[in-house]
């Protein structure tokens, strides 16, 4: 039996919950700093960025190697795009551009390992 670390993010818009979204990230026992992420949107894009830590686990390296990692366009309670960008460098910042958004509509963005492709 394994345990994981879960993140989830709930947005809210005053008092209402506008989305709520969680994806498994890494095993609870692996001695990882998580990599720092901010997602931006405006009226024609999300900018996705991942600042990773200056010495990055060996872990998170070698599974950049093997595993995809995947950044998911998410409307309600469908996926409606997912990116598997190419991450060459785990030092320093990575930015992802999401385009072509349906206008006035809210999205959920997840950024995960997929471990099952």
């Amino acid at each position: 039996m394994e345990s994981y670390v879960v993140a989830i993010v709930i947005v809210h818009r005053g008092d209402l919950t506008v989305c709520r979204c969680s994806d498994y990230i890494v095993p609870a026992n692996a001695p990882l700093e998580p990599p720092e992420f901010e997602i931006v949107g405006f009226t024609d894009h999300i900018n996705v960025t991942m600042e990773f830590p200056p010495v990055t686990s060996k872990i998170i390296q070698e599974k950049m190697k093997t595993t995809p990692f995947v950044i998911k366009e998410q409307i309600g309670d469908s996926v409606r795009k997912k990116h598997e960008p190419k991450v060459n460098n785990v030092t320093g910042n990575f930015t992802f551009v999401l385009r072509d958004l349906l206008p006035k509509t809210n999205y959920c963005v997840s950024l995960y390992f997929d471990d099952d492709p």
